[in-house]
């Protein structure tokens, strides 16, 4: 597997990323009635069916479940799944991290629920959930003509720090390598007292 959104290397992959990233892009009416609807917690070995169908259904080079599978074993990834009230998954994303940094693997929302804040609902809570481990800064990539999602990233701070020659497949394209600082020095210290609390 390679990761899709992030540093390529040891299990990642690359994907096509469109229908992820123009769900990103139309989530950003974040205040809407509907967006204060989605629960999001963290991804349990149940969701995975559903996640994993919803990948294929998204993503031209999908995880298979034994994939999502092996990302939850590891205790230092962070996977989150997004729910209507109905308790239907309808978005997920992905971290993982090293030490104090991050790379996000995926967020995907299903087609029929964009628009309705579900994706900056799930990088919001990821990005939180990562400052409180502490995580200094985290990455990822996204197809350089995307110019919708490269918006909805940098609000949420990200900034461009690289370029990935052909990253991307099916088309082939260039991405943008992009960087977020989550935890600050003040963060970290203020995460040292009050675990010594």
């Amino acid at each position: 597997m390679q990761r899709k959104n992030i540093i390529q290397g040891t299990s990642g992959r690359t994907a096509n990323e469109k229908l992820t990233e123009s769900g990103m892009a139309e989530s950003m009416d974040s205040e809407t009635d509907r967006g204060r609807e989605i629960r999001i917690r963290k991804m349990e070995p149940a969701d995975i069916p559903s996640v994993a169908s919803l990948e294929m259904d998204i993503f031209s080079e999908p995880w298979s479940e034994t994939g999502f599978a092996d990302a939850l074993a590891q205790r230092e990834n962070l996977f989150l799944t997004a729910f209507r009230p109905d308790g239907g998954v309808i978005g997920y994303c992905g971290l993982y991290t090293a030490g104090d940094e991050g790379e996000i693997t995926q967020v995907a929302v299903a087609e029929n629920c964009r628009r309705q804040g579900t994706a900056a609902a799930l990088l919001a809570e990821l990005l939180g959930r990562a400052r409180a481990c502490g995580i200094k800064q985290i990455f990822l990539e996204v197809r350089i003509s995307n110019e919708a999602a490269i918006r909805l990233y940098e609000t949420y701070g990200f900034e461009t720090c690289g370029v990935r020659r052909g990253f991307y497949r099916r088309p082939t394209e260039d991405a943008l390598l992009m960087r977020c600082s989550v935890c600050t020095q003040e963060d970290r210290n203020e995460k040292r007292r009050s675990c010594l609390l």
